[in-house]
């Protein structure tokens, strides 16, 4: 869940400046300000299924009603995102704001932050810890990392289980100081998961430098899947055929943006179908191209509600 809080001010001074000018820079500011005061925080939901580097899906709801559900999967150079619209793609030479491989470290940082906590660091970016301070059951601990990042954390230790368990990491040095320095994630009801095989923390909040909750994670759960479901999962999408984690999909248009078969196909309820090369279509307008780019900016925020879909092998998660 993502959290937009604005004092009643603020939202007011906003309110005045954007009044009667729909295209005004701060107009969706105001409006997700807004929105946070009057229903509280934008949730979403990701269920990401991760083969291997480079093989994945990730699949996104929203409770809000103005966002579409969204897919996006890469195995290899193939990849593919859908809305009400099918883009299908090559995953390394892809149109401008259709780099969907990045989604991958997106993902798995969060999922690492909640099945390592304060330590994810570790996990991540080979990072060396130092314990400075420990008057058991509690400690403290520094991160340190060649990057010149330096994270403080502190917890408990679990003396029947032989366990450290992180309670707070706060960022003290980071590559982006503006950003980072002073970030603080808050970690709590650790439970063991017996699919991954380690406690996971089911709770992260991720706290703003200047003392703001921006977002909290909730890890929902986690599942074995075969190669044949994978296939399945990841096979590119076809108007008109069950998805088999949706079930029946509506679609507008396939957009085929690889160079070899540049195409737009246009789906009509009757289920007839017109086709045209991408350079006579009328649809990739710009226009056309910044509402697609929009689409994919919301889906790149961090995640809400999880459930990660894992296959287990020597030296993964």
């Amino acid at each position: 869940e993502f959290h937009y809080a604005a004092d009643p001010a603020t939202i007011e001074s906003l309110r005045q400046e954007v009044e009667g000018k729909p295209d005004h820079p701060k107009r969706s500011q105001y409006e997700r300000f807004k929105r946070y005061a009057e229903e509280g925080p934008e949730v979403q939901r990701d269920t990401f299924w991760w083969q291997s580097p480079g093989r994945w899906r990730r699949s996104q709801d929203y409770l809000a009603p103005f966002m579409l559900p969204t897919d996006y999967v890469v195995v290899g150079r193939r990849a593919w995102d859908r809305t009400n619209d099918i883009n299908l793609m090559d995953a390394k030479d892809h149109p401008p704001h259709k780099n969907i491989a990045s989604f991958e470290a997106m993902v798995l940082a969060d999922a690492k932050r909640m099945v390592f906590a304060g330590f994810s660091l570790v996990v991540q970016e080979d990072a060396d810890l130092v314990f400075h301070a420990a008057q058991l059951p509690t400690f403290r601990a520094m991160l340190n990392h060649e990057s010149g990042v330096e994270v403080e954390v502190v917890g408990f230790w679990d003396q029947t289980a032989g366990r450290a368990h992180s309670a707070q990491a706060v960022f003290l040095r980071a590559i982006n100081p503006k950003l980072h320095d002073g970030r603080r994630y808050v970690y709590s009801a650790s439970t063991d998961d017996p699919v991954i095989g380690r406690p996971v923390t089911r709770r992260v909040e991720d706290w703003n430098p200047d003392g703001r909750l921006f977002k909290v994670l909730l890890w929902q759960g986690a599942s074995h899947f075969t190669d044949d479901e994978f296939e399945a999962l990841t096979a590119d999408p076809v108007a008109g055929t069950p998805d088999p984690f949706r079930g029946e999909v509506q679609v507008n248009r396939t957009i085929d943006h690889r160079p070899s078969t540049a195409t737009v196909t246009k789906h009509e309820a009757d289920g007839s179908a017109t086709t045209q090369p991408i350079s006579q279509s009328a649809e990739m307008s710009s226009r056309g191209w910044l509402r697609t780019a929009g689409w994919v900016s919301a889906g790149g925020l961090a995640l809400a509600l999880i459930a990660v879909r894992i296959v287990r092998q020597a030296g993964e998660i």
